[in-house]
């Protein structure tokens, strides 16, 4: 399966090596924790080198474990990559802030100290994307998350902008959700 994942990977960067709207590759999505890490860090490698043969320049993004799994087993990765060009990830779904700083804090000190720089790919804004389930006060949490994100030179992505998966920027008729857009501009 491997061979066919790196190969698959080579096949699209070279495809997409000349393409200017093409600026990143993230090679795998949330891997799952009945990996090992070291194994999970050697396919990193592998297929990030795979990759840069056919696209050079291109930015390389891997994942730690997603939220989940972090909270249950911590950290995945045992070791930093030795792929220049390439940023740490990681998917932030906490309940709300205070349930979820310290691990973010973890995930910003573990970038710092390999030298990396943090993307949070994909969260939902304390559940007020989902529209169900987020707490009292999500957009004062959501101004502290901002905040920090700012202060701290992390890189964010609200999962997702339309309503593929019920965590959105838009309702289900296509419309911005106003105090959700407010919250994130506080990012900029």
């Amino acid at each position: 399966p491997l061979d066919g994942f790196e190969a698959l990977w080579r096949m699209l960067a070279e495809r997409y090596a000349d393409d200017a709207t093409v600026v990143a590759a993230d090679m795998f999505n949330e891997p799952p924790t009945t990996c090992s890490g070291g194994d999970v860090a050697d396919m990193y490698e592998r297929i990030g080198k795979a990759i840069r043969d056919e696209s050079p320049k291109i930015l390389l993004v891997y994942e730690d474990n997603a939220w989940t799994g972090y909270s249950k087993e911590g950290f995945l990765l045992p070791r930093p990559l030795s792929l220049p060009n390439s940023v740490y990830s990681w998917h932030f779904y906490p309940d709300t802030w205070d349930l979820g700083n310290r691990a973010l804090q973890d995930h910003v000190d573990r970038a710092r100290e390999w030298n990396v720089p943090l993307w949070i790919g994909e969260f939902n804004a304390f559940h007020y994307a989902t529209g169900a389930g987020y707490p009292e006060g999500w957009d004062d949490q959501v101004a502290e998350l901002m905040a920090y994100f700012k202060s701290n030179g992390v890189s964010w992505t609200l999962w997702e902008y339309g309503h593929g998966r019920n965590s959105a920027l838009v309702d289900k008729k296509g419309k911005v959700k106003p105090e959700l857009l407010e919250a994130l501009q506080q990012g900029f």
